[in-house]
């Protein structure tokens, strides 16, 4: 994968797991979230549903960290796996905990899920986003930037037409539109109509009023690279 001057970027794997779980609680993940914030949450909230899923990312081939090449320090992560057609090892589907990982569910469930891209024929294999961060030190130096296109690389190794991502922080929202994704789906938090929903904090979650899901069509990257 490609090296930054200060960081080198890699696919992440299992031997990983403890650092990985370490930089969700020294990056303040769980307290950056918009959505952590309008629920109130705590990591304890979530840890125990999260670590299935974050050890099954890590054997899919498309996760990928940053590393700082001075202290060998996990610095950043995008986390995802693959969602095939056919059936395939993919993300545990065991219900939530807890009280608020259930009610997390219930919101990110107002966008239709990854498999929903299947309609086009063309589809056989998408890579769903599932964990973003960068420790707040190492932010401002195009990590988010590095750490996405080394995830498209990673896609189109193993045979990802899409990218299918579901956000709420509106910073990262601009990165992955000036990396060329499209809009499909939102969901206004703030409207009347959300009522009945979980009750959310929206005081506390600043302008990440909008759950907005993505799709990176990797095809036409792929058509475009091969006719340069």
């Amino acid at each position: 994968m490609a090296n930054g001057e200060d960081f080198e970027i890699r696919i992440l794997n299992e031997d990983d797991l403890k650092d990985v779980l370490d930089l969700m609680l020294s990056s303040n993940y769980f307290a950056r979230e918009p959505l952590n914030r309008g629920l109130k949450t705590t990591a304890d909230d979530f840890f125990e549903d999260m670590k299935p899923v974050i050890r099954t990312s890590l054997t899919s081939g498309v996760s990928v960290g940053a590393l700082s090449k001075q202290t060998g320090e996990l610095v950043g992560m995008r986390l995802s796996d693959v969602v095939a057609r056919e059936p395939s090892k993919c993300i545990p589907k065991d219900s939530p905990k807890t009280e608020n990982a259930q009610k997390m569910k219930m919101i990110l469930s107002a966008v239709p899920p990854a498999e929903h891209l299947f309609e086009d024929p063309q589809v056989e294999r998408i890579l769903r986003t599932l964990f973003f961060t960068v420790d707040s030190k190492y932010t401002g130096k195009g990590l988010v930037t590095k750490l996405i296109q080394a995830c498209h690389e990673a896609a189109i190794a193993v045979g990802c037409q899409v990218v299918y991502t579901v956000v709420v922080n509106s910073s990262l929202q601009r990165s992955l539109e000036q990396l060329g994704y499209k809009l499909v789906h939102t969901r206004e938090l703030g409207l009347p109509k959300y009522q009945g929903g979980p009750l959310l904090h929206l005081e506390e979650m600043g302008d990440n009023l909008t759950i907005r899901g993505y799709v990176k069509d990797l095809l036409n990257d792929t058509r475009r690279q091969s006719h340069l």
